[in-house]
């Protein structure tokens, strides 16, 4: 009965993320909305250690990839990067459904509304892989909305598909993309600027994940 229970749950999460991802296909068809002359805030310098293409490579067959252990995917996050502070980890919290994910919160030293949550799936397993097909579909698309509160864009930065999410009025950023064709990245800072949030990731060890 639980085996039965569980091939009903994957087959529904298939379905879902397959419909999301049809949903992505119609943004991308909305008229460009981006005025001529306004350029991305991202600089080369902050994303730097990026550097990777979210397309998974053909020759990895992530549904039959181990997944990280939860022990190493802790030793990506240092204790402080760049006066932000290590606040809470949460990892294991997946495993139910056969994933490995962690998340972190970091805080900042000096001013408590500075936070920013980082939260990062392994695309490896029959589950995740499924969910990470239909993030590499989304960030593929060519995705931008401009209005007076911020910007919502998916583009390409240095060879990698990036989406950055600004919003003035609520004072929140957010940032997501897949590195090595498989770890899933999505970060949201709350008072912090997308500056921030790359200097938060560039200050992660992610050799742990190459």
């Amino acid at each position: 009965m639980y085996n039965s229970k569980k091939r009903v749950f994957k087959t529904q999460l298939v379905l879902m993320v397959f419909g999301l991802a049809l949903m992505g296909m119609e943004f991308s068809c909305q008229e460009n909305r981006r005025p001529p002359n306004q350029e991305s805030t991202t600089t080369p310098k902050e994303y730097k250690k990026l550097n990777t293409k979210s397309d998974v490579p053909p020759e990895i067959d992530l549904n039959n990839t181990i997944q990280i252990p939860k022990e190493n995917f802790k030793k990506l996050f240092p204790e402080e990067v760049a006066g932000f502070l290590k606040i809470r980890t949460l990892a294991g919290h997946k495993e139910s459904m056969e994933m490995s994910a962690i998340q972190v919160i970091y805080q900042h030293r000096t001013d408590s509304s500075k936070t920013i949550l980082i939260d990062v799936l392994d695309g490896a397993g029959p589950v995740a892989s499924v969910l990470l097909s239909g993030t590499v579909q989304k960030l593929n698309l060519d995705f931008e909305e401009l209005n007076a509160d911020g910007h919502n864009l998916i583009h390409e930065l240095n060879g990698s598909r990036v989406r950055e999410k600004v919003n003035l009025k609520s004072k929140t950023s957010e940032l997501e993309f897949v590195r090595n064709g498989r770890y899933h990245f999505f970060t949201k800072g709350n008072e912090v600027n997308l500056s921030d949030l790359w200097t938060i990731i560039n200050g992660l060890d992610m050799e742990i994940l190459d």
